[in-house]
């Protein structure tokens, strides 16, 4: 994990905080998802290997988010300004927005 966050940060600042702000939010349901499999029972048979909604949920709504925000880094976006940038993905819900937990007023680089 650490790799993945350094490659990125050293990538885009912006994306780099786009990415902490997802696995900020995936922490708490997979920390639940893991003690809930934790203290389970262990599985005797095939008949209890269907998860059943167990795990931490639908997360493609952070998916779709660093989708869209890795694409501020290539074709013709990757040539806006830091700030416009980051204006936008504060709109977009992306990053917070000033005042906010974990809100940055330093634009850095792209």
């Amino acid at each position: 994990m650490a790799e993945a966050r350094a490659w990125i940060a050293a990538e885009s600042r912006l994306i780099s905080e786009v990415f902490d702000n997802c696995l900020t939010e995936l922490d708490q349901p997979f920390k639940q998802a893991c003690q809930q499999a934790w203290s389970s029972p262990a599985v005797n048979g095939p008949g209890q290997m269907n998860l059943n909604g167990f795990g931490p949920g639908n997360q493609q709504g952070l998916i779709s988010r660093m989708e869209h925000a890795i694409g501020y880094r290539f074709g013709l976006r990757r040539l806006l300004p830091a700030p416009l940038v980051r204006r936008s993905l504060k709109h977009y819900g992306y990053l917070p927005r000033p005042g906010e937990p974990g809100s940055s007023t330093d634009a850095g680089r792209l």
